[in-house]
């Protein structure tokens, strides 16, 4: 996979929005209501997940999708007059693993799609202004690329230091990291947890310095104990349906956490989860064998194997093009 690149607008008068931006960045916008058209309105409808959950009302994108053309053109009217007005978002909770709750907003799809649609137009101005080492709420770009980045920088660069980049001062650390410091005994580099992997330094094949991930204690355990609960929940629900639903749930941890190297990782989660899956099932039932129901799990009811899904490693590029630096060590800001 090559570098992630800076997104570029589809539509022709956003792009010509985006060259000002970049040729004048000064320069303040100050009417772009005309630019929320109906064909931006569309690309945002497109744009939203089918499987999204269901805001205010209980429309979803399939519903909403019946009859589309007409309903995005009172939509554009509405946005044209000024008479749209956006519906209250539902607030929910979600429980966390330390007991307390993340509040979520459900918004209804018509608010969506002008959210949407808008944040295309601030993209073609806004994103001339990022630097080439900034992912978070960017579009095309996504955890995976900040990691390749960082393990980019990591491996090829001159790195014997590692601030660890936290928001609660007690907990921010300098780390010892890099191909310097040995990877065991005193003096030996230190481990950093980024984006829910741990990085670590190890040796390849040949014994040169390589720089290792694997799925951090803290984001392992937690998946774990969310599995242990859902398979308490659902212990009374047929047996099919429990191993397709878990089935999902474990190439999804796949989908995250597999990348090159984390294999043992992913190994330990699914053996842990299928552990707790067959505690549940044994609970359900008084009379229940327990090496028939291991020879039913093991030969029917086979959990997804894990799978690595990032196989890609460090960029074929020079660490301080990814950290806006020239080789000649000044300071530069490449367009990605």
């Amino acid at each position: 996979m090559s570098h992630t690149r800076k997104w570029q607008p589809i539509c022709p008068q956003l792009r010509r929005v985006q060259e000002r931006a970049r040729a004048n960045r000064d320069e303040q916008f100050t009417s772009l209501a005309h630019y929320l058209t109906e064909e931006s309105l569309l690309r945002a409808y497109k744009g939203l997940r089918a499987k999204a959950a269901a805001g205010p009302g209980g429309e979803t994108k399939a519903s909403y999708g019946k009859g589309l053309k007409p309903r995005l053109k009172r939509l554009h009217t509405s946005l044209k007059t000024g008479t749209y007005r956006a519906t209250p978002a539902q607030r929910i909770y979600l429980d966390k693993p330390d007991g307390s709750q993340r509040p979520i907003n459900l918004q209804c799809i018509e608010d969506k799609i002008v959210q949407g649609a808008t944040v295309e137009i601030l993209n073609s101005i806004y994103e001339v202004d990022f630097m080439s080492c900034s992912y978070g709420f960017r579009p095309h770009r996504s955890q995976h690329h900040a990691l390749q980045s960082l393990q980019t920088v990591l491996q090829k660069g001159q790195v014997n230091w590692v601030l660890d980049l936290e928001l609660n001062k007690a907990k921010t650390k300098l780390n010892r990291f890099g191909r310097k410091y040995p990877p065991k005994g005193p003096g030996r580099s230190e481990s950093f947890d980024f984006l829910g992997l741990t990085h670590f330094v190890g040796k390849d094949r040949s014994g040169r310095f390589l720089v290792k991930r694997k799925t951090a204690r803290k984001r392992l355990h937690r998946s774990l104990q969310l599995i242990k609960a859902w398979c308490r929940k659902h212990q009374h629900m047929p047996l099919t349906w429990q191993w397709l639903e878990l089935s999902v749930k474990l190439r999804g941890h796949y989908a995250y956490y597999g990348i090159r190297g984390n294999s043992r990782s992913l190994g330990q989660f699914r053996v842990q989860a299928w552990k707790y899956w067959r505690q549940c099932l044994i609970k359900r039932s008084q009379t229940g064998r327990k090496d028939r129901l291991t020879r039913l799990l093991n030969e029917r009811f086979i959990l997804p194997l894990p799978k690595i899904t990032h196989p890609d490693n460090w960029l074929p590029v020079n660490p301080g093009y990814l950290l806006g630096r020239a080789g000649c060590g000044k300071s530069a800001r490449p367009v990605l």
